[in-house]
């Protein structure tokens, strides 16, 4: 059985950062244990391939990764002990070859020279293209059947972007999102991240087939702003985060007015400037200036929901058509504008939850 850690025990880093890392890890915690779940990391990924191989009928094959690209995963677990839900995170260095150029030479998935002969990778996505420096890759996002409609999804996904920012401080946070799961992606719970309205990366995978895929990202102040939102939600509901009860949470998360990062070793060589000021729309990760204004910046994850595919829709990515009308596949707002931002700020919505 692999080694399981229990989120809430991480040792974060000590840095500036830390407070709001601090309070946004007890706050998801707090919310899974709402949920009825304990929220734990591993680090052995054959562990993970090994639970998606169980679940075959209800969750799609994972994406490959590079063997040696650092990885983890973190997952909720039920009363019984038992997997319910998982998001796997892999970091790339895309300091010499931007993301984008890596899906297209196959070396985001497998070593150099590694791939088999009948994959190909093809990506037209600008904001890819332009992602370099250190980059944390979210993967194998699952939840069992039984678990869906729970909050169990973003709650991970939260969970992942954390530990990943702890762990390695990416420039950016990256996916590649399934057509039938879009919906899903521009719910305001998703956070403040890009997704391009067109399937820009096509990817043919062994044994699973020609996947079309639509890029999806976070910058670093993005994910902060996003973890001290969940940190604030929880705590302005009375729940015990860092120690309160009375919901100030001014006090546990200062502000953040301008956020200056240390783009580290990997971003050092790509040519970015070290510091990214949160004071436009490149900071958040958005091609359009404008677009900024399409996002609602107050809290974020209250009332998390998530997922799950309509009652009948296709577990295998061979025989699926995309469940999503063809309105949904090009976005909101700005249908059809290539690499708009994707949000949509009203009412929570419900579709597919599977990612990699």
């Amino acid at each position: 059985m692999a080694e399981r850690r229990l989120v809430e025990t991480i040792p974060l880093q000590g840095s500036p950062r830390g407070p709001v890392l601090r309070a946004a890890r007890d706050a998801l915690c707090t919310a899974g244990l709402a949920a009825g779940v304990t929220l734990v990391l591993v680090e052995e990924w054959e562990a993970l391939e090994r639970l998606n191989a169980q679940h075959r009928g209800d969750w799609f094959p994972l994406l490959p990764r590079p063997a040696a690209a650092p990885c983890f995963w973190v997952a909720a677990v039920d009363a019984e002990g038992e997997f319910v839900a998982t998001h796997g995170v892999v970091l790339l260095d895309c300091s010499t070859a931007s993301f984008g150029a890596r899906v297209g030479d196959l070396t985001a998935f497998h070593d150099p020279g590694a791939a088999p002969s009948e994959e190909f990778g093809f990506c037209a996505s600008p904001a890819a293209h332009e992602t370099r420096g250190a980059v944390a890759w979210i993967v194998a996002g699952w939840n069992r059947s039984d678990w869906r409609g729970r909050g169990l999804f973003h709650l991970l996904g939260a969970v992942a972007r954390l530990v990943a920012l702890d762990r390695w401080l990416p420039r950016w946070v990256v996916g590649l999102v399934d057509p039938e799961t879009v919906p899903v992606w521009t719910c305001r719970c998703a956070g403040r991240a890009l997704l391009e309205p067109l399937s820009a990366v096509l990817y043919q995978q062994t044994g699973v087939g020609r996947l079309p895929l639509h890029f999806m990202r976070w910058s670093r102040p993005a994910v902060l702003l996003d973890l001290q939102d969940a940190a604030r939600a929880w705590s302005m509901q009375g729940l015990d985060v860092d120690g309160g009860q009375d919901g100030a949470a001014t006090a546990i998360l200062p502000p953040i007015k301008r956020v200056g990062v240390d783009e580290g070793l990997a971003d050092a060589r790509d040519g970015h400037a070290v510091e990214d000021g949160f004071a436009g729309a490149d900071a958040l990760g958005i091609l359009r200036p404008d677009a900024v204004r399409e996002f609602d910046m107050r809290i974020r994850f209250v009332g998390l929901v998530d997922d799950g595919p309509a009652p009948g829709a296709p577990q295998d990515r061979q025989r699926r058509h995309p469940q999503v009308s063809e309105a949904q596949r090009l976005g909101w707002p700005g249908a059809g504008q290539e690499g708009a931002a994707i949000h949509q700020a009203g009412a929570l919505q419900k579709g597919g939850q599977r990612w990699g």
